[in-house]
């Protein structure tokens, strides 16, 4: 791999109102420049010349025409997607996804590196590999490097919260950015998922909503008013979430109660050895009472943390996932709903129960929009850079 890449100017810091622009295109582009001037609140002259920068840097292109009552037609901006490039690595417990996504979001490459069970040793090397085919990738494509102007990279709620596995993907995360010159912007499954159905989800752009993830453990991501929350929504912290006992649920954290864990820890105690969501479809045939026991208590405990969050934050949605099937999820989500429109909170407006339609590919497509999403869309505090997982304990 080649040790250090030539700063670009696609890397450059960008304005407030270059960022604003870009925004408004993102959202109802193709625009002209009045069309920018009256959205943003400057001069035509200031607007001409920024959308000038911006073409000239290639972030943006002209979308063709628009023909006016008087006058000449107006030519429409739109983003470029071969305008910038950014890298995700989604880790997982046994493996690493890396994709290469373009600048509206778009998966331009996906690899999938298959391994054991991830360990201190054999993080550097899964992240290094996983990096190294999208380089390889790029290299023998017309994509120039210096377009890219990130990694995103989102790892599993339990190798964040152990001390050994943390202090490697420090070490890993310092290794891409001396050899790529590139700035790593590290969350955990739950955020980059968030992260994902923001970008590219179904939900209105500043929806407020919490992402929780039911899966063998509990991950979640907040996005508030359109800003991604990263080290508010530590998807550890949401499991661990203390659920006082009730007539739904018994008590204990999230994760001790609706994750994948949890139900198979039960099936387990009755002789039903679940591995993996696929057994759950023998599951609640041979074993159905047992199922039944922990949807109802899962019901219960999801209910009540998207009370909780409610009462934090003026929640918009609860957007749930999980790698239950599908008969199964839906039993989970009506049962939210019904638990939620029939507690106190009702009255107070309870959250909307929605389900997240990007499925498991939300985490690596959301790990390769952070970059992106840092570079143009945020606010100048959200650095995203490996400090941030270092200082996050």
């Amino acid at each position: 791999m080649p040790s250090k890449v030539k700063k670009s100017p696609i890397r450059r810091p960008l304005r407030s109102s270059e960022k604003s622009i870009l925004s408004e295109l993102r959202r109802d582009g193709p625009l002209s420049k009045p069309d920018l001037a009256k959205r943003i609140a400057l001069s035509p002259q200031a607007v001409n010349g920024i959308v000038d920068d911006l073409v000239r840097d290639g972030l943006t292109r002209r979308g063709g025409q628009r023909g006016g009552m008087v006058g000449h037609p107006s030519t429409l901006y739109t983003l470029s997607p071969q305008g910038a490039f950014a890298i995700g690595l989604a880790l997982g417990t046994q493996g690493l996804e890396a994709l290469l996504v373009d600048f509206t979001g778009s998966v331009i490459y996906r690899a999938t590196t298959a391994g054991q069970r991830i360990d201190a040793e054999r993080m550097d090397r899964l992240i290094q590999g996983g990096l190294n085919t999208v380089r390889k990738y790029v290299e023998a494509s017309s994509i120039e490097f210096d377009r890219v102007i990130g990694v995103g990279l989102a790892a599993p709620s339990e190798v964040l919260a152990q001390p050994e596995l943390r202090r490697s993907l420090e070490a890993a995360i310092e290794d891409v950015e001396q050899q790529t010159d590139l700035r790593v912007a590290v969350t955990d499954h739950g955020a980059a998922a968030a992260t994902a159905e923001l970008m590219a989800g179904e939900l209105e752009p500043s929806t407020s909503f919490l992402y929780l993830s039911i899966g063998q453990a509990i991950e979640s991501g907040l996005i508030l008013g359109g800003e991604i929350d990263i080290q508010g929504s530590n998807g550890y912290r949401i499991g661990q979430v203390p659920i006082a006992s009730s007539h739904v649920c018994g008590g204990g954290s999230l994760h001790e109660i609706a994750s994948l864990t949890s139900l198979f820890s039960k099936l387990h105690a009755h002789g039903f050895k679940a591995q993996k969501a696929d057994d759950l479809f023998e599951a609640t045939r041979t074993h159905g009472e047992v199922v039944d026991s922990w949807m109802k208590s899962a019901i219960g405990a999801v209910s009540m943390v998207a009370q909780w969050a409610r009462g934090f934050v003026n929640l918009d949605v609860l957007l749930l996932a999980s790698e239950l099937p599908n008969g199964l999820q839906h039993i989970l989500i009506d049962g939210v709903r019904r638990e939620l429109s029939t507690s106190a909170m009702s009255r107070l407006g309870a959250p909307r129960i929605e389900i997240s339609n990007l499925g498991p590919q939300a985490v690596a497509l959301g790990a390769a929009m952070l970059p992106i999403y840092h570079h143009v869309w945020s606010g100048p505090s959200r650095t995203g850079r490996s400090s941030e997982l270092r200082n996050n304990n």
